[in-house]
Formats: C-alpha cells, sequence, structure tokens
C-alpha cells in the first residue's frame, strides 16, 4: 500500500481508537425531571394529559464529551478555510459545471455501489447500477451527465458498506463525530473503510488518486458550505439538531422505507417550505448590522437599502424565525423589488432575539416581547435616519408573520397610546397573524400528538414514517411547489407540530442558559448536554407556559397570580381581543390570512371582520402561510398595502 493510503487508513484507526477510549471513559449526566405526575398548580391539566411518546434524542451520545468539541474544530475549519475556498470556486466554476464534475466522480464510485448491491442480495439494485454505470459513461460522456435517468427512468440504487452492515444485523451503534468528516457512527465510519477499498481512485497512481477523492469531496461540498454555515449561525445548537437530522436521514438509507404518495387531506400548510427567495445569495445582498440599545441591551438586524428614498419596511418572522430564514429573505425581497427599503429582526423565540434583545427571563408575554421588538425599531430607525436623513424614509411600515403578525398589532396598539414615545409606523401588515395566542398553541400541541390516534405500539414507527418520507423527498429534489404535497392529514398536522416543538426545546434550553428559573432538573455542561434536551423535549408549548413564563410574570406583576386565574389573565393580555379598542376601524392596519388558517378558529375569523372590516383580506385556502409562495397572493398582499399609500 502506498504512503497516502497508509496515512488515510491511520487517520481512521485514530478516530476508532479515539472512539473507544472515549467510551471508556466519558462519564454520564443522569436523566431527571420533576414530578409532574404529582403537580396540581395551574396547568396540572396539561403536564398530566397523556402525550405521544417520542424520543427527541434517537441515539445515545455517550461521546457528546469529545463529539462537541471535535464538531465546534470541523465547523471552524469549515468557516475559516473551506468556506472562503468553496466562494472563489463557486464563483469561478458555473454551477452546471460543479454539477457535472460530481457527476462524473459518482458514476466512476460504481464498483463500491455494485459490490454493497450484491452482499446485500439486491439483484434488481445491482442491475440497475450497472444499467446506469453503461448508459451514463457511453452516452453520458464517463458520467458527465445522468441520461440514465433523465431519458430512461433508471433510478440509482446507492448502497454502502454501513447499509450492508446494517443489513447484516448491526443495527445499534454509536453516534460520533470524526474529525474533517462529521456525523457518523462507529458502524458506518467502519463501513467507510470498505467503502474506501472498493472506490476506484484509492488503486489509481498515487499521490494524484488521492488528490482526486479530495477534489471530489470538495466539489460536493462547495455547494453545500453556505447552508452549514447558515445552520450552524441560526440555530441554538446546531450539534444536537444536526444529530437528530443525521441519525433521521440514515435511518431511511438502511431501512429501504417505502411510501405511496397522497394527496389527500389538507396539508396546504406545509407548502410554505416552498416560500423563498428567488435569488439564491439574497441574504448576502443585505447588510448585517448590530446596534447597541439604550436600555443596555442589543439588536442584530439586517438591510436592503434602495439608491434613491423609498418607504422602509420592518418586518418581524413568524414563530422561532431568524431574520435570514427562508420566509423572512422572501418578504424580504419581494417587499425590495416593490421600491421598499427592509429592515429585518429575529423572532422573539430565537436564540438570536433571546441573548441579545430580550429584557426578561423568558419570551412568550406577547406585551412585553413587541415592547422589546418595538424599542429596538425605534433605535434602528434613529440609526437608520443619522446615516441617511429623514427624508431618505418618507414612509415607515410595519410587517410580521404569524407570532411576528401578533407583534405587529401589539406595537399598532401601541403606537395609538398618545404618550407612547416610540417609532410610529404608516401601515401595519400583519400576515397569518393568530388571534389567541392560547387557541394557536393549544391548536400545534394537538398536531404534535396526532400519531395518538394509532395504537400506542404503532406510534413510534409512523412517526419514523413521517420523517423518512419527508426526509427522502427533500433530499431527492422531487419536491415541485406545482404539485401537491404527497403527506395525508395527520402526517402533516404532525410535521408541522414538531417544527415548532422543536423551538420549544431551543428555547427553554436557551433561556434557562442565561437564566435558570430552577424549573429543568437535569444537569449541564457545555460539552454534555443530551440529557437536558430530553427533558426539554417533554414540555408541550402550553406546558412551556405554564412551567416557565406563568410563574415568571407573576412573580413580577401584582395582578397576575400564580394560579390558574392568572394564567387566563396572561392569556388575556396576549390575546389580540384585548386590543379591540385599540385596533377598532383603523385604515393603517391590513390584515392578510386564510379562512382554512388552522391557528385560527371560527370566532377569530368573525372578530377580525368584525373589527377590521374591509381590510381584513381573507383567502379562502392555503392553511397557515401556505399560499405565500403563490405570485397571485403576493400581488394581492402588495396591492393592499399600496393603497395605504394612495391619496
Amino acid at each position: 500500500m502506498n504512503s497516502v493510503g497508509r496515512s488515510q487508513l491511520a487517520m481512521r484507526g485514530t478516530c476508532l481508537l479515539l472512539v473507544v477510549m472515549a467510551l471508556v471513559t466519558a462519564c454520564h449526566i443522569p436523566y431527571e425531571q420533576n414530578d409532574w405526575e404529582a403537580y396540581d398548580g395551574p396547568g396540572a391539566e396539561y403536564f398530566q394529559a397523556q402525550e405521544m411518546e417520542f424520543t427527541f434524542d434517537l441515539m445515545d451520545d455517550p461521546l457528546e464529551p469529545i463529539n462537541r468539541p471535535i464538531s465546534a474544530f470541523n465547523y471552524a475549519f469549515l468557516y475559516g478555510v473551506v468556506q472562503p475556498l468553496a466562494w472563489v470556486y463557486r464563483t469561478i466554476v458555473p454551477k452546471v459545471a460543479r454539477e457535472s464534475i460530481g457527476k462524473m466522480f459518482d458514476n466512476a464510485l460504481y464498483p463500491a455501489r455494485l459490490v454493497n448491491n450484491l452482499l446485500q442480495a439486491k439483484w434488481s439494485g445491482a442491475g440497475r447500477e450497472t444499467q446506469r454505470f453503461l448508459i451514463n459513461t457511453t452516452v453520458g460522456i464517463l458520467g458527465l451527465f445522468d441520461p440514465a435517468k433523465s431519458y430512461w427512468g433508471i433510478e440509482p440504487s446507492k448502497e454502502d458498506m454501513g447499509q450492508t452492515f446494517h443489513k447484516w444485523g448491526w443495527r445499534h451503534s454509536t453516534f460520533f463525530v470524526a474529525p474533517l468528516v462529521g456525523p457518523t457512527t462507529l458502524r458506518d465510519g467502519t463501513g467507510q473503510i470498505g467503502d474506501y477499498f472498493l472506490d476506484p481512485l484509492t488503486h489509481t497512481h498515487q499521490p494524484e488518486g488521492f488528490y482526486a477523492q479530495t477534489f471530489r469531496t470538495f466539489n460536493t461540498l462547495s455547494d453545500f458550505i453556505p447552508g452549514i454555515v447558515d445552520f450552524v449561525e441560526r440555530n441554538y445548537d446546531a450539534y444536537q439538531l444536526s444529530k437528530l437530522l443525521f441519525i433521521l436521514n440514515r435511518e431511511i438509507q438502511t431501512e429501504d422505507y417505502s411510501f405511496e404518495m397522497d394527496d389527500s387531506g389538507d396539508t396546504e400548510t406545509l407548502n410554505a417550505i416552498f416560500f423563498k427567495p428567488e435569488d439564491e445569495d439574497w441574504d448576502d445582498k443585505g447588510e448585517t448590522r448590530t446596534l447597541e440599545l439604550s436600555n443596555g441591551k442589543r439588536v442584530i438586524y439586517t438591510v436592503w437599502m434602495q439608491d434613491e428614498p423609498a418607504p422602509v419596511f420592518y418586518f418581524v418572522p413568524g414563530t422561532g424565525g431568524h431574520r435570514l430564514e427562508n420566509s423572512a429573505l422572501a418578504v424580504s425581497e419581494i417587499a425590495y423589488r416593490k421600491g421598499r427599503h427592509v429592515v429585518s429582526v429575529s423572532s422573539s423565540l430565537n436564540t438570536e432575539f433571546i441573548n441579545n434583545t430580550l429584557t426578561t427571563a423568558v419570551p412568550g408575554y406577547l406585551p412585553s416581547d413587541s415592547h422589546d421588538t418595538h424599542v429596538a425599531f425605534d433605535e434602528i430607525h434613529d440609526d437608520l435616519v443619522r446615516r441617511h436623513g429623514e427624508g431618505f424614509f418618507p414612509k415607515v411600515w410595519l410587517g410580521g408573520l404569524s407570532l411576528g403578525g401578533m407583534t405587529t398589532l401589539h406595537i399598532a396598539a401601541a403606537n395609538a397610546d398618545p404618550e407612547d414615545t416610540l417609532l410610529d409606523f404608516d401601515t401595519y401588515i400583519p400576515i397569518n397573524c393568530p388571534i389567541s395566542l392560547e387557541h394557536a398553541v393549544k391548536t400545534l400541541d394537538a398536531f404534535f400528538n396526532e400519531p395518538q390516534r394509532f395504537p400506542l405500539d404503532q406510534q413510534l414507527d409512523r412517526v419514523r414514517g413521517v420523517f423518512r418520507k419527508a426526509l427522502d423527498l427533500g433530499t431527492s429534489g422531487d419536491l415541485k411547489p406545482t404539485e401537491a404535497l404527497p403527506f395525508v392529514d395527520w402526517e402533516a398536522r404532525f410535521l408541522i407540530g414538531f417544527a415548532f416543538r422543536l423551538t420549544i426545546i431551543s428555547t427553554i434550553q436557551d433561556t434557562q442558559d442565561r437564566e435558570d428559573l430552577g424549573v429543568l432538573k437535569t444537569r449541564r455542561t457545555w460539552y454534555r448536554r443530551s440529557m437536558s434536551y430530553l427533558e426539554c423535549s417533554t414540555f408541550s408549548f402550553m406546558e412551556y407556559m405554564y412551567a416557565f413564563v406563568l410563574p415568571y410574570y407573576a412573580a413580577r406583576f401584582d395582578d397576575i397570580e400564580f394560579t390558574d386565574a392568572g394564567a387566563e389573565e396572561l392569556f388575556r393580555r396576549c390575546d389580540i381581543r384585548s386590543l379591540e379598542d385599540q385596533l377598532r376601524g383603523r385604515d393603517d392596519i391590513i390584515y392578510f390570512s386564510n379562512r382554512n388558517d388552522p391557528l385560527l378558529s371560527e370566532a377569530d375569523i368573525a372578530w377580525v371582520e368584525a373589527t377590521l372590516g374591509e381590510n381584513a383580506q381573507l383567502f379562502d385556502g392555503g392553511g397557515h402561510q401556505g399560499n405565500l409562495g403563490q405570485k397571485d397572493i403576493q400581488e394581492a398582499v402588495h396591492r393592499a398595502a399600496e393603497a395605504q399609500l394612495s391619496p
């Protein structure tokens, strides 16, 4: 074996040795939690209700104390070394060329896929791979193109040695993060050694073969780098979430999961995944700034400035949303192309806002959260005026999506107070805005528990099936906004509930690291957090409100007690109905939503129409944010907003 090959095997051997050592030395932090079964305080019915049992930590992580430092090193290497090189590479080499290069390298890995298909007795898969190799090598010009799939419809059967080991019975393995390689398991890491020997480049002349392998990895990684960086920067604990996604995705590949497409059911809300900017680099075209606030906090915001004077549109994304998530970027791009300056901040339940701008211990009490957002916008606007002059912003608009829409209406109500000294807006645009926080929270919790409709012994398999379907569709490239998503009603509702449950887990862990209210019992350190995440995952949205938000504000306000009556008062103040006197009949508020939005009750819709009159724009379909990607809906929102500027 040549020296390069020996060095690569030595590196893999070192990784395996680290794994064995960590298995022996890693200390264990026990899982603990309050005895909620015996709890008889406010909201006891929520703590004692039967919830769907889903373990968010799908795989034991005894190596977490070394996985986290290695993960941090990998990210630092990607961010500091690979990212700038990848940017230069993407600038020089067109995307179509990068894709063709990737296809050529993938075609050359035919021997590894063939052998693993044969070892798993997947004869049809081996046959398809052989057909694909012959067609793509000849007609596809050495694999630069994939006519086998695009013309003949021959799907690949990508199998690796880790999947082979799984087929042979190695089902349970240990998760670990390999230096410069990333997330894997002991089984899959061992399988990579076998795949290394099945790689034709391993047996070519060295060191050229090693350079080719490195370039193959770099070419593939170059297109993923921006997404990886964004993922790490926009999530409180990217390690925990990436581990969950890796394990779920690996299950798709090892379990040979198959499903039937079913376009029945109300899945419109899931179409919100298609609401994203048309320009893939739109986030880079804005300028991100950090502003120190007079209250001792700071705000991080992104601004897209026009070259000429124009109205400025301030925007707040939905629950847990980051200022640069897809929906926020899509809104900013649309508004900018309509001639607006745009300013975007993160949601009050996003880790960025929590750690920088929030003045309280926990978010969730909308009057306070909205005031913090209002203060931030007030001082951002002052900063913009200092930079560009008052005349550069002839009109000032405020808009928000979902929870951001509730924030928008709370700010609109505050501006109606003559004693309010913060920034006044000329137009308010809440989009898909719930009216009752309590109703929305209960609905999302019910969505998460949708699998309970099945027998207990089937629930976990049903849930895993939904994840496999979602991840398989998401990674296959088959999802298109012009087609109905293949989820039945309960699957769509569960995925929505699950997404919001992840937000609550992150919010709890994040806020308790800042100011521990003594609710969590599991000990946590910076390098060992998995057990604490498990405890956080036991809280529903309503339980978060009762266990964290209610006691905190009961201790701050004399007129909110830690009782069921106190909870009713807290939810009443968050409810948009409590603002009726300040909102009724106002021409500067344009409300957009859908009649079948699951976060709106029939009573909510009736109240909106009675309170806002013709300024309540309600579409027949779309669910919750599911139609925002449609051009006709975007134009309808724009026309209605433009009408506010007319004399």
